[in-house]
């Protein structure tokens, strides 16, 4: 990826991260290719969803259920929603095969729910791809720094 293509990505992902704090997710979810796969891992080291335990690990159908119950007003975990604030810096990119770029990035996401201010960091890994003149999540890895420790009540997107 040349430096020149970079702010291009940076401002996809930035969008992204708007779309989370607005609880835009059917809009979010629409940046992901039908054969996408999110995955949170377990574990720092973790570098295969099928040989350990997950965090998440969805497919384009079991994301779009995650969003649906994210929605859904019965949804006690998110009753009241989370206020979210994504930032999102360090971004590194390469070219990936097929035309796809691998995207690196660090963030931080601050959850404010029922009085409670939690935060959370690590590295995002996505794989995008350029559909119809605009990319795509094909995969979006995200390692938090405390992936091994006590984690309540996920029930929002990272």
């Amino acid at each position: 990826m040349t430096p020149a293509g970079l702010p291009e990505i940076e401002q996809f992902l930035f969008h992204e991260a708007s779309l989370l704090d607005s609880r835009r997710y059917e809009e979010w979810l629409r940046l992901f290719t039908e054969d996408s796969r999110y995955w949170i891992p377990s574990g720092q080291a973790d570098a295969d969803p099928t040989g350990h335990a997950s965090l998440v690990f969805d497919d384009w159908q079991a994301l779009s259920v995650r969003v649906a119950r994210l929605l859904n007003p019965a949804a006690h975990s998110q009753t009241p929603p989370s206020r979210t604030s994504h930032l999102v810096t360090n971004v590194r990119a390469e070219e990936a095969g097929d035309g796809g770029v691998k995207v690196n990035s660090t963030f931080a996401l601050f959850e404010a729910r029922l009085g409670v201010q939690r935060c959370f960091g690590g590295q995002c890994a996505h794989l995008l791809r350029r559909l119809e003149g605009h990319w795509r999540i094909a995969s979006k890895t995200v390692v938090l720094v405390n992936s091994d420790g006590f984690q309540h009540n996920l029930t929002f997107m990272f």
